[in-house]
């Protein structure tokens, strides 16, 4: 769905093909006027590679040469792992895709596959992910501490980096010191350095090389990564679900060293047919955002919150979803429109200006 910014009415929604939002909140692309994303159509086992036209909402499937070869190394995947769909990153003019074995790029005028690398490590159990475009380097990741540097366009390897040494197959379980495939590792970029959250431990790579500049261990045990770093003044800052509650903890972006830590605190959740709440972990529900000197992030709770670089702690937080809901499940994805920040839920879209003065106010509801 789009949103006129001024008027925040609904131009479009595309309901068929049915597009696959869940993946990622970074799974769609905005490129060359177009939105990229993975779509169902009726009758496909497979989801299809498609382009939408930014204005119109018009959409057409592309690459299907690729789509099929994607599809048919996923289906050697064993259903011991879920699998997520490979998410596609975009400098303009190619897309890039990876799956657990190659690494490829498409050309969105043709839908022509420009190059095709086999990945330097055994397969593992999960997607290679693209980061975006940079410094005409797209960088893949996998969910088990594996990292790799590509020359955007002549498909060359640069550089890869195994961190966790994982000797791990598509066709059998992780052991039970290994975090699961789906979001066990994610990367950020900022400055002259990569960085790389690998469950209890965050990397600071030389983009260039791929030599390790630093490392800090950001808890006692390997914990799901749910969202990359993020760049903040001369810091990193990085999510970490350890615990009763997340914590967001801030490093030196020369040193790795943790300069401080904010937890959550414990929220109260009704269950079913229970009038009593019971106590449970709050977690950040968003990915975050710098904005104004302010670190932005969205909380199970419903709420969305600031942190400022001084130290002090929260700044402010208003709510988006009724305190009245039973349940702690909001989920949204924040993004910097002007002076604007975006929260959008999936339905409802909320628009806040910054600093804020007002409540916030929601846009068109979608369906």
């Amino acid at each position: 769905m789009a949103y006129d910014l001024d008027s925040r009415q609904l131009l479009w929604m595309i309901n068929d093909p049915c597009p696959r939002l869940n993946v990622s909140p970074f799974v769609n692309q905005a490129v060359d006027g177009n939105l990229v994303f993975w779509a169902y159509v009726k009758g496909a086992r497979k989801p299809r590679l498609y382009l939408a036209d930014l204005k119109t909402g018009r959409s057409h499937a592309i690459a299907p040469t690729v789509a099929e070869k994607i599809e048919k190394e996923t289906e050697q995947r064993s259903p011991l792992w879920s699998t997520p769909l490979t998410v596609p990153a975009a400098d303009g003019h190619r897309i890039f895709l990876g799956t657990y074995t190659h690494a490829r790029a498409v050309s969105v005028e043709t839908g022509k596959l420009i190059w095709e690398v086999e990945l330097p490590w055994p397969p593992g159990p999960a997607s290679c992910r693209p980061y975006p475009y940079f410094n005409q380097t797209v960088f893949f990741y996998s969910e088990l501490g594996r990292v790799l540097a590509i020359d955007s366009y002549e498909g060359k390897i640069l550089w890869s980096r195994d961190l966790l040494g994982i000797d791990a197959k598509p066709d059998e379980p992780l052991g039970e010191n290994v975090e699961g495939p789906s979001t066990s590792t994610m990367i950020g970029i900022g400055g002259d350095r990569l960085f790389f959250h690998a469950g209890d431990v965050v990397y600071a790579l030389d983009p260039d090389t791929g030599q390790t500049l630093w490392k800090t261990q950001v808890c006692g045990s390997r914990r799901t990564v749910p969202y990359p770093p993020v760049v903040w003044d001369s810091a990193v800052v990085v999510v970490v679900r350890d615990g009763w509650a997340d914590q967001l903890k801030c490093l030196d972006m020369k040193t790795g060293e943790v300069l401080w830590t904010w937890e959550l605190g414990q929220i109260a959740k009704e269950v079913a047919g229970e009038g009593k709440p019971e106590p449970t972990r709050n977690q950040v529900s968003s990915n975050l955002l710098v904005m104004d000197g302010q670190l932005l992030f969205c909380t199970l709770d419903g709420m969305l919150r600031a942190l400022g670089n001084d130290r002090e702690g929260e700044h402010w937080q208003i709510r988006l979803r009724p305190q009245s809901s039973p349940y702690a499940d909001f989920a949204a994805i924040l993004y910097r429109v002007d002076s604007q920040v975006v929260a959008f839920d999936g339905a409802t879209a909320w628009w806040i200006d910054l600093p804020l003065t007002t409540a916030p106010s929601a846009g068109a509801s979608g369906e």
